[in-house]
């Protein structure tokens, strides 16, 4: 297991991010979330009841028992929280177009729950995954806590330090 993956793990399981999120702040994009959701698995973390359930201490002893060590010996790494990680490595070059941007103003900034947002960005049938995971690239790792977390400057100036505001047009 490489040292992303074990991220992905430890976001999920200590810090208490969804699998989208926690894909996402190690800079995995595209995946929606299944691809965390696999290495979750791999590791024995086989449903949700783990999510936020283990302080680091107890992820650390619980990898080491399991048999997965990190590569590279970054273990000061899994002390950081997703969204330090995130920003400290400025969105792995993440893009969003414009209609993810949207949807996630309408989230972060004012409160548009997921499938709403969608609906307003004329996105149907999409059960606010669509949206989720756009909210997700600009750093809003905590569901509902995140909703109407930011004002609209705060907003753009997370734009500006994902580097977002050259987007991709849709």
């Amino acid at each position: 297991m490489n040292n992303k993956e074990i991220l992905m793990v430890k976001f999920y399981v200590v810090d208490g991010v969804s699998y989208p999120a926690a894909e996402t702040a190690v800079g995995h994009f595209g995946g929606h979330g299944y691809e965390s959701m696999r290495v979750c698995r791999e590791a024995g973390i086989t449903n949700a009841k783990y999510k936020g359930s283990m302080s680091l201490k107890q992820f650390n002893a619980f990898m080491i028992s399991s048999g997965f060590s990190n590569e590279g010996g970054e273990s000061n790494t899994f002390e950081t929280a997703p969204l330090d990680y995130y920003l400290k490595n400025h969105g792995f070059g993440v893009v969003a177009d414009k209609t993810e941007l949207f949807m996630a103003e309408q989230y972060l900034v004012h409160g548009t729950p997921y499938v709403r947002s969608e609906e307003i960005a004329k996105l149907y049938g999409k059960k606010g995954f669509e949206a989720m995971y756009a909210v997700c690239k600009l750093g809003g790792f905590y569901g509902a806590k995140n909703k109407c977390s930011m004002s609209l400057s705060q907003f753009q100036e997370r734009e500006k330090k994902l580097n977002l505001l050259k987007v991709v047009n849709k």
